[in-house]
């Protein structure tokens, strides 16, 4: 089975996520000398792709709870102590430093990653640590006066070169009028699904 999907391309159809029927020729299509016509149907499941929460902060509970929903498996990172107490016991929670918890995590190109603690500096120092690992989105929070201070630090010090800067959403997610944690977590979770069905269309 293994070698019929390599011969007739169902390994490229796997990688793109979308399902396909073909009718094949055993015999002249895949070398096979039983003869006969098959007929294959693959329906790939899809991953979820994993969302990274930096700070379990009000907005960072909101967003934890509406994302699975919405199609993410979520993990929230915090450095205060007992802070997964606060979270549904069906968060992933992770408390610690968070530059040892980066260290330890997985990231690969479904990974999306939210930066939103209660420490902007704590915020900066995180982005510089994730902007180079493989991500499929990467946002940090801030007010636009923030988010220029952390860009002209990052190129001062050479944290981070201009292209991985630019990259970043920020300020993140998308704008509109919000005022409680729970629509701000809203305006982010909007720009996470719109980045996540755009890529799908697109693989």
């Amino acid at each position: 089975l293994g070698e019929m999907i390599k011969k007739s391309g169902f390994d490229a159809i796997i990688i793109k996520g979308k399902p396909v029927k073909r009718i094949y020729d055993l015999e002249e299509d895949l070398d096979m000398h039983c003869g006969g016509l098959m007929e294959v149907y693959i329906e790939p499941v899809n991953r979820t792709a994993s969302l990274f929460i930096f700070g379990g902060g009000h907005i960072g509970k909101a967003l934890a709870k509406y994302a699975p929903d919405m199609g993410f498996n979520v993990t929230v990172f915090d450095n205060r102590e007992g802070i997964k107490n606060s979270f549904d016991g069906n968060i992933d929670v992770v408390e610690g430093d968070y530059f040892d918890s980066i260290s330890k995590a997985s990231f690969d190109n479904d990974t999306y990653i939210v930066i939103i603690t209660h420490k902007h500096l704590y915020d900066e120092d995180i982005l510089v640590a994730v902007a180079n690992k493989p991500h499929a989105y990467l946002g940090m929070i801030g007010s636009k006066v923030k988010i220029q201070s952390a860009r002209n630090r990052f190129l001062k010090e050479n944290l981070l070169t201009e292209e991985p800067i630019n990259k970043v959403d920020m300020p993140i997610g998308i704008p509109f009028a919000t005022e409680t944690p729970a629509e701000i977590a809203v305006s982010i979770l909007a720009k996470l699904i719109d980045v996540k069905n755009i890529k799908l269309k697109n693989v």
